[in-house]
């Protein structure tokens, strides 16, 4: 939101940068409590990565996600079971 808002030239209004974000509701996003914070902490410790990304990889793991699809995340990693594929990596 902050990003489409206050960062790109071109941006978005306020109001149509929320109906995007109301439109993502439907993915039904995994919450932020105290098991997902203390899995990422987990995460980046195990595994090295940014706060950002161990949020991502902990997310997926309370969301029972079996693939988490990143550019960013190492291509064939696999994090608390669950594995990396890079969606331009190519057929690997």
């Amino acid at each position: 939101y902050v990003t489409v808002t206050r960062k790109l030239k071109p941006g978005l209004s306020p109001e149509k940068a929320w109906q995007d974000v109301e439109a993502l509701f439907a993915w039904e996003p995994q919450s932020i409590n105290s098991g997902v914070l203390k899995k990422a902490r987990e995460c980046q410790l195990q595994y090295q990565l940014s706060w950002w990304d161990a949020l991502i990889v902990s997310g997926a793991f309370y969301a029972d996600c079996g693939t988490i699809f990143s550019e960013d995340l190492n291509h064939g990693q696999i994090y608390f079971g669950i594995l990396v594929k890079n969606p331009f990596a190519g057929h690997q």
